[in-house]
């Protein structure tokens, strides 16, 4: 098992039941929930983020376009 890090006051239990926790369906607690009800999710609603829309992607484009827009705005100065 990991060591935990200072200042962390988890129940080596729960940490255990937490990395047991791989099923299809899942028990959100209710402390967990905006209900304040314990409910039961797949593992994609329970993802935290928006998946999809080739985001890197289009953070490398937008990465090479500035450096591009940077290199051409430098010749121009310097020359």
């Amino acid at each position: 098992m990991p060591e935990q890090e200072p200042g962390r006051t988890e129940d080596p239990i729960d940490l255990k039941a937490e990395l047991e926790n791989k099923k299809a369906r899942l028990m959100v607690e209710p402390s967990e929930t905006a209900s304040g009800h314990a409910e039961e999710r797949t593992t994609e609603e329970v993802r935290q983020g928006h998946t999809g829309d080739h985001v890197r992607y289009i953070l490398a484009l937008s990465a090479i376009g500035a450096a591009a827009l940077l290199a051409i705005a430098l010749f121009f100065f310097v020359n």
